[in-house]
């Protein structure tokens, strides 16, 4: 994914159904995003059980100043990695196997199927 679509609710849970266990996103947040980058993408991972990187930018180009922040985090929510507002390559070992540990937890991908969406 890219920047604002794991945003959305449904394009994370949409990839996640579809068997990844990795979300990869490439992002521009900029200062005034740092709940999205600290609360709102990590939930995304646990919700979902997932793992997930984020990769921001950081610096200044014209009026804009990126945040950073970027993170790697396991699918139960677990920060397995953080950089603060400095360029930094971060690294973090993944074992899939907490993929289908975590989605057995929190089974929201198969009771999502059990929803009555219609409301005619």
């Amino acid at each position: 994914m890219i920047c604002y679509d794991p945003e959305f609710v449904e394009t994370v849970r949409h990839v996640a159904a579809q068997g990844a266990d990795l979300v990869l996103v490439p992002t521009a947040l900029g200062t005034d995003w740092d709940w999205v980058a600290e609360k709102m993408m990590p939930m995304r991972a646990f919700e979902n059980g997932v793992f997930f990187a984020y990769a921001n930018g950081v610096g200044t180009q014209d009026d804009m100043t990126f945040l950073g922040k970027s993170f790697i985090v396991g699918p139960a929510g677990t920060e397995l990695a953080r950089a603060g507002n400095d360029p930094e390559i971060l690294q973090a070992a993944l074992d899939l196997s907490l993929v289908a540990k975590a989605q057995a937890r929190l089974p929201y991908l198969t009771d999502r199927g059990r929803l009555k969406l219609d409301c005619q």
